[in-house]
């Protein structure tokens, strides 16, 4: 997921390590971070939260 953020303009990279971060002192522990269709995910079991865009899907 860090070359993922990596790739946009600084500013941008800010908010999705901020949003990252929120997901991620929420989510059950033993959730996967991984990239789905080139978009950063988070998989817990079956349920799966997509960043696209700006928004979670």
């Amino acid at each position: 997921m860090e070359e993922y953020i990596a790739s946009f303009p600084e500013n941008t990279q800010k908010i999705l390590i901020e949003v990252c971060e929120a997901i991620r002192s929420v989510v059950p522990e033993g959730t996967e971070e991984l990239l789905a269709y080139g978009m950063p995910t988070f998989k817990y079991k079956k349920t799966w939260c997509i960043l696209r865009h700006g928004i979670i899907i």
